[in-house]
């Protein structure tokens, strides 16, 4: 097969694929946002120190949160149309548990609102609030990672059902779960930057949040090779194939492009360029998201169900369209009416 992955699929696989891979990069934006914020916030609480980027990061995280649940239903409607048998699989064997992800979403954001609201004065209590909210999403991130490498484990549905398991175990659990954790550091150093800049140039903080985003890029490329080692069918998995080539080299230079901004960000925190280099750091890390994000799906190629006649002759690409651009409306007038309310401080 040549050409350019997904194009060089053709048909409908290349379209609803596509269409994949660019909800599933905005969903995993707000994610990483989400999952690194939590962990800072909670960090910062059990310090119990003044931390600028923990102040900003409380007061937009539950936006943050609501935006990432809006994001993800598009990439799962699409997940169901290209896995179809494999992905209904993996959610049927998981069962006992896999419903489990949507009250741990419910109590993790009103944990953030209730944080937020800073009604529990006790340090102590007010420290397990955003831990607890952590632990919530840590268990809906390793759920997923869960159901997506069972669906690719074809060989253990039946001894899996048969035994009556509750969890699935593989080596590329951990190391695929770690990717996801560490990719989200640059994420959320990248909207937290923006954000503390949009208050004041605090040196200290944007020093912090380079090494963070440093630390991210290094620890998601180093977790995401050891995860290419223990996929479970190597045949299976063939990332060699030329036409994933452009997303090989689309992703290594993003990141390295990435990382040289933070590190222009690191040594000169208020100077002029590091707007600039702050701007090139996002653009970079966009670029690196959905790079990671086609090869992801290429590592799975073989997995890939041509769409059913009846997706194909639904139809739907104009309302598609549509309640996309009115989605993306609606978080913008949501961000903006929060950052106003912020902007002007409690009544």
């Amino acid at each position: 097969m040549t050409g350019v992955f997904p194009w060089s699929l053709g048909g409908p696989l290349s379209l609803y694929l596509g269409l994949y891979v660019v909800t599933l990069a905005i969903h995993a934006v707000f994610v990483g946002y989400v999952l690194c914020g939590t962990g800072w916030v909670a960090v910062a609480a059990v310090r119990g120190r003044p931390d600028p980027i923990a102040a900003v990061a409380r007061d937009w995280l539950p936006f943050a949160l609501g935006a990432a649940i809006t994001a993800g239903v598009a990439p799962l409607l699409f997940v169901q149309i290209l896995y179809q048998d494999r992905f209904y699989t993996s959610n049927l064997l998981l069962f006992h548990r896999w419903m489990a992800v949507v009250p741990a979403l419910i109590a993790g954001f009103y944990l953030l609102y209730l944080h937020k609201s800073e009604r529990i004065r006790h340090r102590a209590l007010s420290a397990l609030v955003p831990i607890a909210a952590a632990a919530c999403f840590v268990f809906v991130a390793w759920s997923w990672t869960e159901n997506h490498l069972l669906g690719l484990d074809e060989r253990a549905w039946r001894d899996f059902y048969g035994e009556r398991r509750w969890f699935y175990s593989s080596p590329a659990l951990v190391p695929r779960l770690a990717t996801w954790l560490a990719a989200a550091l640059p994420i959320f150093a990248m909207g937290a930057s923006w954000q503390v800049r949009a208050t004041r140039v605090d040196a200290s903080a944007q020093r912090r949040l380079a090494a963070l985003a440093l630390i991210g890029i290094a620890a998601s490329a180093i977790a995401a090779y050891v995860q290419l080692g223990a996929l479970p069918d190597a045949a299976a998995y063939d990332l060699d194939q030329p036409m994933l080539a452009p997303w090989w080299w689309g992703v290594g230079a993003a990141r390295a492009l990435e990382a040289i901004a933070w590190i222009v960000i690191a040594l000169a925190p208020t100077a002029p360029r590091a707007r600039r280099a702050l701007a090139s750091a996002s653009a970079a890390g966009a670029i690196a998201i959905v790079c990671g994000a086609m090869l992801r799906e290429g590592a799975r190629l073989h997995a890939l169900e041509l769409p059913r006649p009846q997706a194909i002759g639904a139809g739907g690409a104009l309302l598609f369209f549509g309640f996309a651009a009115l989605t993306i409306g609606a978080l913008i007038a949501l961000y903006r009416i929060v950052r106003r309310g912020l902007a002007e401080g409690p009544a």
